[in-house]
């Protein structure tokens, strides 16, 4: 299966622009530009118990990949295949996926989906938890240097975007090294700011600390306080460290954390945008 077209821009599509946009329109795009449906998009498909419903989603992905878009690798497989090669990961293209759904009907494939999905949700799980453990620490330390009330003035930091820099810089080479000892000290040595291991860390380190802020700010408990929507909105984020552009309309975090961490890459909210 060849996908390394280098005159083609990498589009990665996030679930609102996905469930709006027309089958015909996305496969119309993907006749000029190399479409990317990241995994994490068939995980919320899955669970979604909104209308339209998760078949209904998963008939729509599977046509536009069987017009010409990819299927990308699962974060699990992502960090798997740099933990298991130690070098950083080329391509989060899933080949060998995009071609069992280009030859199968989405039904047949449905469970192995949803096992998918549940296994990359056990490996992920761990890191998660860690995460959270941070931005409770975080947080804590802020309200024992009484630093929690400045953080409820209103002021630049409203702006998610703004936000999402500060965090991003706060976490600079030396810092994620240490932090990297500490999370993932049996591979630590090899892992470099190349890796797609080093961007994700750094987003769920950013992330953490938003949390911190958000929950700081609000007031309310960390208790009970599902992260999964974010999580999966990292993923989105991730994608991008391996493509060109992004299709998405989410202001409140994607936007705003590809805005920061991303800079130079492009941001369409309508297909109409991109040229």
């Amino acid at each position: 299966m060849a996908f390394n077209n280098m005159n083609k821009l990498t589009i990665i599509v996030d679930k609102n622009i996905f469930q709006r946009v027309s089958v015909h329109d996305f496969s119309e795009l993907t006749h000029d530009h190399l479409v990317i449906l990241p995994h994490v998009l068939f995980e919320e498909c899955l669970t979604t118990k909104k209308v339209p419903g998760s078949m209904y989603l998963l008939k729509k992905a599977e046509t536009v990949i069987k017009a010409g878009a990819f299927i990308s690798l699962s974060r699990g497989k992502m960090l798997e295949i740099e933990r298991d090669t130690l070098q950083p990961l080329d391509s989060i293209i899933d080949a060998t996926g995009t071609a069992q759904i280009r030859d199968n009907n989405i039904e047949d494939l449905q469970i192995d989906l949803q096992k998918e999905a549940q296994e990359c949700n056990r490996s992920f799980e761990p890191m998660v938890r860690s995460i959270e453990k941070i931005a409770k620490a975080f947080w804590g330390t802020l309200s024992n240097k009484d630093y929690s009330k400045n953080w409820r003035q209103p002021g630049e930091d409203n702006d998610p975007y703004r936000r999402f820099g500060k965090w991003i810089r706060s976490f600079d080479k030396k810092q994620m090294e240490a932090w990297i000892v500490k999370l993932l000290p049996d591979i630590s040595p090899h892992i470099q700011n190349t890796w797609i291991t080093w961007q994700l860390l750094r987003l769920l380190l950013a992330y953490g600390v938003e949390w911190a802020y958000k929950r700081n700010l609000s007031g309310q408990s960390f208790d009970n306080f599902n992260i999964t929507n974010d999580v999966y909105d990292i993923e989105y984020v991730l994608c991008l460290t391996r493509s060109d552009a992004l299709l998405s309309d989410d202001t409140k975090m994607i936007v705003p954390l590809v805005k920061a961490i991303f800079p130079q890459k492009a941001i369409y909210s309508e297909l109409q945008d991109i040229g």
